[in-house]
This record gives structure tokens, C-alpha cells and sequence, in this order.
């Protein structure tokens, strides 16, 4: 009964923001009118249960609950934003499907390209067959009943339709894996189980942040405010590995923090979960494992010994070489099975790849140019994933101004908070390593001759997303910056309560993601 109590208590405290949610859906709700009079009313049922769950749980007051607070509006608002994406809508869906179904399926390993996974998986090739918004103009929800009617029925992997060797399946779907299976106990309509599995993937990012969140020290309302930007609920809220690379990049600078400004020494244990981490971010983002060095710069004085910082960066080169066993999988695949390298080979050294490599390397002029050019871009690629975090939608110019300059503003005011300094060499390192992320990134999409080919000025497809590490690093740069300038902290640090702050950052992020997905809600349908 206290606990019903309580949260009756808070649903009240928070009837103000309720108000202000509730006319947000009923400004929806009066837009949809000039929708198709066949519109279903129930998202907007959907929307109303998640923002009441939202404001019953929530401690929006309670500055020390940035944890609790993280998960919830992760956790219910992805959640939400799962349902309301399109079958297949979200970025490269269709492929991390294929994955994530391989290992609902028990398949520990990939026996199967994704072109035969079709004539495998009766369930993949339904899921491919309905129509999606971004190639005919429809678009597949709940309320589509060819979709809800489609029935579950098992894989058959039968060794005439498996074309490849066999490599180990990516522990990065686990948990949309486990979403599917879930969904098939429940139920055979392979609806539950694809909604499962992205709510899974949701579920396990809103996990890791709040972990991020909880382990940090010095760093918390920081790293709710960039775990809570609105691509990042949208994106983890497909099928994907980005909610692994969001989740692991939070938890990696929840620690880094703790052993630049924590009271105790860094000892061996901390090095151990540190290094730990990095090597998670090989199974979404392999250029990012170079973050591996960012404490190398750690004044010698944190180090609980000498002996500990020689053997933080030997660990490291352990965890690198470590990393490369999963990077070359295929290939080390190829030298234990012989007899399938020739069927292997087409998919992992193609004649492509070497001539683009050979092309960098003989053109260095032009090299440098599309390095550049690509590096240059990076400022916009960030601010038009702010501005639109759904995808293939119609986007407001007030939403965009909303979400970028929003962020801006929040991001400015919680780096104000910051109790941490970065001196001016780790600053430098710092952008050497992410400098060395951005190249090998773009190294590494260059080789997708969707977005690029040889002659090309630029490489377009060197997403935002991508510069997410540099995202959740941007308030040490601006509280680094407004200390070594006239604009100090303690200006308006006398004007403003720490505690007011905090606050106000997180009743901002929960009113812009309730904006987003209830702008998304008409959008997308």
C-alpha cells in the first residue's frame, strides 16, 4: 500500500508536466483529423498509458534519482517509440534482423548469408514481404492486419541452403534475441516477437544507462542528458547494435571520470572493468576500442602505483589483440576450415576492397582531400541527427529548433556542473584519439559503395550517430574551456542552485522526448 501510495503522491507532484503532456496529445490528436479517417486511435491510448506509467514512476524533483529517472524515460519511451516505428524503418533494420532472428533461432553461429535467410526463415521472409514507408509510401504498425495475422513458423536449416562457413553470431543481438524468443512463448503471431525484440534492444540500453549513471561519481546529469538524447531512444529502439555502443560508451566515461576525480587511487580492479569495457565495443564499433587509451594521460599522482599504470597499458595491448580474434574471425575461420575458405572468401577480402585501399595509397592528394572533406562535415552530420532523430519522416522546423537548440542549452548548463578540469594535455590526447576514431571510421564506411566510390569528394555516409563518444565527452570540453576563460563557473553559480539545475535539465529532456514521439505519432502514420 506505501508503495501505491507513493506513487500516487508523485503522479500528483507531477501533474503540471501532466498537463502539459496531455495538451501535447491532444494537439496530436487534432492534427490527426486530417489523416485518413481510418486512423486507430490505438497510439494514442498507447501514449497516454506510457506517459501516465512515466509520471507515476518518475522522481522529476529529486535531484539524487538520476538513475531511476534515466531508466524509466529510456525504458518507457523507447518503448513507446518502438511501436510507433514502421516494420523495417529503422536504419539498416532489415539486416539486424536477420542477425537477431539467426539467434532466436538457437544458432550460435551463421551458417546462412542474409540473401538465403529467407528461404531459411518462413518469418524472415514475411517480415520482408509487408510493405514499409521508406520504398512505397505505406507504412506497417499495429493497426496493418496483414501484419498482425502473419504466424510464427520455425527455420529450417536444412545444410543444402547453407552457403557460408560457419562464424560465431554477434553477442551484440543477444538481447533483441531474447525478445523474439520471449514474443514466441508468448504467442505465434511473429508481431509479439519483433515488437519484443525491439523493446529487448530498448531494455537493455536503458540498462546500461542507468548503470553508467548509478557508477558515476561526478558525471551523472551529464550523462542522463546524452543517454537521453532523441536519436538515441529512436535508434535502440530498432533492431540494432547502437544501443550496445551507446550503453558501453556511457559506461566507459562514467569510469573514466571516477579515475580522473575519485579520492581513491586507480587500482588494478578498476583498470580490469575499464579495459572490460572497451573490449564489449568490438561487436558494434571496432574503431572505438582506441578510446582503450584515454586514460593515458591520467596525472601519475591517481595512480595507486607506478607497477599499476605499466600494467594498464599492457592490459590494454592484451585487450586489442584480444579484439582482433573477433575482427578477423572469418579469416582465422578460413585457415581451422579449409575446404570453405573459397566459399568464404568473397565475403570477407573482396577485389573492391583492395583496390580502394591501393587507390588511398597511390593518390595520397586525393586521400587527404576526402579525409578532410569528410571531417569537415562532421559538425553537420551531429546537428541534422539532433534536429531529425527519426527517421524518413516529415520533420517541423520548430521540432528541429526545438531539438537542437535545446541541447545546446542543456548541454552548456550541465557542464556548469562539472567539478572536473581536463588540463590542457589531456585535451590534446583526447582529440588525438578522436581524431584516430573519425579516420578509421570513415576508412571503414568507405568501403560501402552505397555511400562511396573512388572519385568521390566526400564520405557521405559517415553518419552522426557514429560521433556519439564525442557527444557524451563535449561537457569536459566546455567546462575546460569557461575555466580557462573570463566566463567562469562561479559567476552564475551564485545566481543558480546546483540541485535547481538538475532539476530543470531533467523535466526539459522528459518534456522534448514526449514531443518527439508524439510528433513521430503523426508523422509516422
Amino acid at each position: 500500500m506505501k508503495f501505491i501510495s507513493r506513487n500516487i503522491a508523485e503522479l500528483k507532484g507531477n501533474w503540471k508536466m501532466g498537463i502539459g503532456f496531455l495538451t501535447i496529445l491532444l494537439l496530436s490528436q487534432y492534427l490527426l483529423q486530417y489523416k485518413d479517417s481510418t486512423w486507430p486511435k490505438l497510439y494514442i491510448l498507447i501514449a497516454a498509458a506510457a506517459l501516465l506509467i512515466l509520471l507515476s514512476f518518475s522522481r522529476l524533483n529529486k535531484s539524487k534519482q538520476i538513475a531511476r529517472n534515466t531508466f524509466l524515460l529510456i525504458a518507457i519511451m523507447g518503448s513507446l517509440n518502438s511501436l510507433i516505428f514502421p516494420v523495417n524503418g529503422n536504419l539498416d533494420e532489415y539486416s539486424h534482423y536477420y542477425h537477431a532472428l539467426n539467434l532466436a533461432d538457437g544458432e550460435l553461429t551463421k551458417r546462412v548469408s542474409q540473401q538465403n535467410f529467407r528461404e531459411v526463415s518462413p518469418d524472415y521472409q514475411a517480415i520482408s514481404s509487408v510493405p514499409m514507408k521508406k520504398l512505397d509510401g505505406l507504412a506497417t504498425n499495429l493497426y496493418n492486419k496483414e501484419f498482425i495475422n502473419i504466424r510464427h513458423v520455425p527455420s529450417d536449416y536444412r545444410s543444402e541452403l547453407l552457403d557460408i562457413s560457419e562464424t560465431l553470431a554477434n553477442p551484440a543481438y543477444i538481447p533483441s534475441a531474447l525478445g523474439i524468443s520471449l514474443g514466441r512463448q508468448i504467442s505465434d503471431r511473429v508481431a509479439v516477437s519483433y515488437y519484443l525484440g525491439r523493446i529487448g534492444n530498448v531494455l537493455f540500453y536503458a540498462f546500461l544507462a542507468w548503470l553508467a549513471v548509478r557508477v558515476s561519481r561526478y558525471y551523472k546529469i551529464q550523462l542522463f542528458l546524452t543517454s537521453t538524447l532523441p536519436f538515441t531512444l529512436w535508434i535502440s529502439a530498432g533492431y540494432t547494435y547502437d544501443n550496445f555502443y551507446y550503453g558501453l560508451t556511457l559506461l566507459l566515461f562514467a569510469q573514466f571520470t571516477n579515475l580522473i576525480k575519485d579520492n581513491n587511487k586507480i587500482t588494478i580492479k578498476k583498470i580490469v572493468a575499464y579495459c572490460v569495457t572497451c573490449l564489449g565495443l568490438v561487436f558494434c564499433k571496432a574503431p572505438m576500442l582506441v578510446l582503450i587509451f584515454l586514460p593515458v594521460f591520467i596525472p601519475s599522482k591517481r595512480w595507486e602505483t607506478r607497477k599499476n599504470f605499466y600494467s594498464y597499458l599492457l592490459l590494454s595491448f592484451f585487450t586489442l589483440l584480444t579484439s582482433s580474434l573477433w575482427i578477423f574471425r572469418e579469416k582465422i575461420s578460413m585457415l581451422i576450415t579449409p575446404q570453405t575458405a573459397q566459399a568464404s572468401l568473397s565475403s570477407i577480402e573482396s577485389t573492391t576492397e583492395i583496390s580502394r585501399t591501393s587507390y588511398f595509397l597511390d593518390n595520397i592528394g586525393y586521400t587527404i582531400e576526402v579525409f578532410l572533406r569528410s571531417i569537415l562535415e562532421i559538425p553537420k552530420n551531429i546537428i541534422e541527427f539532433i534536429e531529425m532523430p527519426q527517421i524518413d519522416i516529415m520533420s517541423t522546423g520548430v521540432l528541429r529548433n526545438v531539438n537542437s537548440i535545446s541541447y545546446i542549452l542543456l548541454i552548456i548548463l550541465a557542464s556548469f556542473l562539472l567539478k572536473i578540469v581536463l588540463d590542457k594535455k589531456m585535451i590534446l590526447w583526447s582529440l588525438i584519439l578522436f581524431l584516430t576514431i573519425t579516420l578509421g571510421t570513415i576508412y571503414a564506411i568507405s568501403g560501402d559503395t552505397r555511400v562511396f566510390n573512388i572519385g568521390d569528394l566526400h564520405v557521405s555516409g559517415v553518419q552522426g550517430r557514429y560521433h556519439f563518444y564525442l557527444m557524451a565527452f563535449l561537457p569536459l570540453y566546455i567546462k575546460s574551456f569557461t575555466e580557462r576563460t573570463s566566463f567562469r563557473n562561479e559567476n552564475i553559480a551564485q545566481f543558480l542552485n546546483e540541485e535547481q539545475i538538475t532539476n530543470f535539465i531533467v523535466k526539459s529532456v522528459f518534456v522534448i522526448t514526449v514531443l518527439n514521439s508524439c510528433i513521430a505519432i503523426y508523422g509516422f502514420l
